[in-house]
């Protein structure tokens, strides 16, 4: 089934902290989401899903097990929005490489985009270790 695998995985790690119980209701919630709706899940998503009513370090903690330890259930992105409203799918990567430079090149044109953190817009999509 959907999940089964990082349910488990966080099972192991002690599934009874607080954090970690969020972890699994937020994988249980997304499971449950119809395919479409789980490509492009946002913030707002989580804090839905999570039953609070807005981001706390509970929920970033979790966020950060689910998208960067080995849980890896999902892979965090970027959509780019320029000046016309275009938008370009970024990878962790990209967005880590502009942070780290100071520059952000945009897809299409090539040319450095200024205050590029206010026009990428933070997603989250599962892995392929949540499965379909």
């Amino acid at each position: 089934m959907v999940a089964d695998a990082i349910k488990r995985d966080l099972e192991e790690r002690g599934g009874n902290s607080p954090v970690l119980q969020l972890c699994l209701r937020l994988v249980e919630y997304v499971a449950n989401l119809p395919p479409s709706q789980r490509e492009m899940l946002t913030y707002r998503t989580f804090v839905k899903a999570s039953g609070k009513n807005q981001i706390d370090q509970e929920l970033m903690a979790a966020i950060t097990i689910l998208s960067t330890s080995n849980v890896r259930a999902f892979e965090f992105r970027g959509l780019f929005v320029d000046d016309n409203e275009d938008e370009y799918e970024v990878s962790a990567d990209d967005i880590a490489s502009a942070r780290a430079s100071g520059e952000f090149i945009h897809p299409q044109t090539g040319k450095a985009v200024p205050d590029f953190e206010n026009r990428i817009i933070p997603f989250f999509s599962p892995s392929k270790r949540f499965g379909a």
